[in-house]
């Protein structure tokens, strides 16, 4: 997020510097160092915030790259990002994937339902700034039944064909996720499709207030291509695609905010309260400690 916040503050040598930080910190970062550039190559072309859709979008960024005068803003600008990037495919291709150190319990697998559960997570975060465009979004699914029953179906087929429990999951009681889990997914996953479709439905229209279409399909990709392919759920995991909505999305009301931040800090206060006061001893005699 600082390498982002640079790019937009037009820092693209500090941008460089911090993206190049962030990949050797955790690989899949690299997904959102190439959200990073498309983004930004769309705010230089003039069509972040859209209008009129992905194909007059399209249009007009495919007529701005035909013009040779805009190359050298280009090269100035994500030049070092873009050697970065071809780095990194080159890191892919000698180490063969991403995963670096235990590769058996980081294998790729298809698990689609992560989108759905990013989008829920992201939704809650943001449910502040978001609750009016919820509101409208189920009014018009109220509407709209037919488009409302695609949107389930295709939720539904996500839950039904690519949920999984990583054994982390399973095993790790230090965790929120373990509980959400065990007491809200797993006992009836499908429960919980309605919820999914309405949380996509709210982030695709609160995000294209302020943003095109090509921006929100890039960031649709950006977080596929580093979710989809991950066993594990894990909260953190949908930290920058969830910052993300925040910054872009609609800003709430200082009230709204307000509570929204209070809420976050008694939730983070709460967990640290129980981490340092209330271990518990594992099965092995070992003193484990409650965390994110």
């Amino acid at each position: 997020m600082g390498a982002y916040a640079a790019s937009l503050q037009g820092r693209h040598a500090l941008s460089a510097v911090a993206a190049a930080a962030a990949i050797a910190v955790r690989q899949t970062n690299a997904v959102w160092v190439a959200f990073m550039v498309g983004a930004g190559v769309l705010r230089d072309a003039g069509v972040a915030r859209g209008g009129g859709g992905v194909e007059v979008e399209a249009r007009a960024l495919l007529a701005w790259l035909r013009a040779p005068r805009n190359w050298s803003l280009l090269a100035r600008n994500w030049g070092a990002h873009a050697a970065l990037l071809a780095a990194f495919a080159g890191f892919l291709v000698a180490n063969g994937g991403v995963a670096v150190g235990d590769r058996a319990h980081h294998a790729p697998a298809l698990h689609v339902v992560q989108l759905c559960y990013a989008a829920a997570f992201a939704a809650l975060a943001a449910g502040a700034a978001l609750a009016p465009e919820a509101a409208r979004v189920a009014r018009h699914a109220a509407s709209r039944p037919g488009l409302a029953a695609a949107a389930c179906v295709a939720c539904g087929a996500a839950v039904a064909a690519t949920t999984r429990a990583h054994p982390f999951l399973l095993a790790d009681n230090r965790h929120y996720m373990f509980y959400i889990w065990r007491r809200l997914i797993a006992p009836a996953p499908l429960l919980w499709v309605p919820a999914y479709a309405l949380a996509l439905g709210t982030l695709w229209t609160g995000l294209g207030r302020a943003n095109g279409a090509l921006w929100r399909l890039g960031l649709l990709l950006a977080t596929a291509l580093v979710l989809v392919p991950s066993p594990l759920v894990e909260p953190r995991y949908f930290t920058v695609p969830t910052l993300l909505v925040l910054l872009h999305g609609p800003a709430p009301g200082t009230k709204a905010g307000v509570a929204c931040a209070a809420a976050f800090a008694a939730l983070n206060i709460a967990t640290l309260l129980v981490m340092a006061h209330r271990p518990f001893i594992w099965g092995d005699g070992t003193v484990a400690r409650f965390m994110w």
